[in-house]
């Protein structure tokens, strides 16, 4: 690890925030960071909490750092807690740490808009979905109707097409709720879950899903050119392509969607992306 660059754990979503861990090596010792990774610094939403950071040395946590914090928002670091940690904490390159979090107070952060789990579901529900332990009660059919996958899965020559209830495997419980929510044309698409959401559709084969997570990249999404287009490319969404080649006006934009490997990219867009090279502005 280099000196001073952030390197951070895997997204985990907890009370529908998106948390990351992240630590900085510095010179004397490393710092570690509580990180609420909304996406973009325009959302209206903050986070009053109070955190607690456990280091861990021979299986005992006898480091403990706590601290509170109030209107935190905008891709704010949680916490770092003014100073770094002993290097004796990290034994063989490894550093344990636990984090708890409190949160007293949020403001602009929605919580799920269906339920896959209450007595309305279950009642009409003919299979059980389960994430992680997380169970999710939906009907066979309707998911068949909007997933090959899941066509395949309900109706083909499975041993799970005969059991009440299917185990489903790397994947994050949170972002299948959202990705179900899409599927039930909930507008659970946002900033924060829509990469997320995306590759669930290559798993799923999902066309609705792709549709809605196309009208928000068009309609509502902040995200830059680059993100916007590299997803239509990837996900064939014809709409945003054409709205993306439009908005390259400049060399600058030019250059800013051109990928580093050129096989993400096929022959055809390539020939296409010439023939707009040859229309931009300098």
């Amino acid at each position: 690890m280099k000196d001073y660059q952030f390197y951070y754990s895997a997204k985990e979503f907890h009370c529908d925030i998106p948390w990351k861990l992240a630590i900085r090596p510095m010179s004397k010792a490393p710092y570690v960071y509580l990180v609420c990774s909304k996406f973009t610094k325009s959302d209206s939403y903050s986070i009053d909490a109070r955190v607690e950071m456990r280091y861990f040395k021979n299986g005992e946590a006898d480091c403990i750092k706590s601290a509170t914090f109030t209107n935190v928002h905008n891709l704010m670091l949680f916490n770092n807690f003014s100073s770094g940690i002993p290097n004796d904490y990290i034994v063989d390159g490894n550093l344990s740490v636990e984090v708890t979090v409190k949160i007293d107070k949020t403001v602009g952060i929605t919580g799920k808009l269906r339920s896959f789990d209450d007595e309305a579901t279950k009642k009409y529900s003919d299979v059980v979905l389960i994430v992680k332990n997380e169970k999710f009660f939906v009907n066979k059919k309707y998911l068949a109707s909007q997933s090959s996958y899941f066509e395949s899965l309900f109706f083909g020559n499975f041993d799970e097409s005969k059991k009440s209830e299917i185990e489903l495997k790397d994947i994050d419980p949170y972002i299948f709720h959202e990705f179900l929510e899409v599927l039930y044309a909930k507008p659970a698409v946002d900033e924060d879950t829509i990469a997320d959401i995306l590759k669930l559709v290559d798993m799923y084969d999902a066309a609705s899903v792709v549709e809605r997570c196309e009208e928000f990249y068009i309609y509502r999404s902040k995200q830059s050119l680059e993100v916007k287009f590299h997803a239509a490319v990837k996900y064939n969404m014809v709409k945003l392509k054409e709205k993306c080649m439009a908005e390259i006006k400049t060399v600058e934009d030019f250059k800013s969607i051109i990928p580093e490997d050129s096989k993400q990219f096929d022959t055809d867009l390539w020939k296409e992306l010439c023939q707009k090279s040859l229309t931009l502005s300098k």
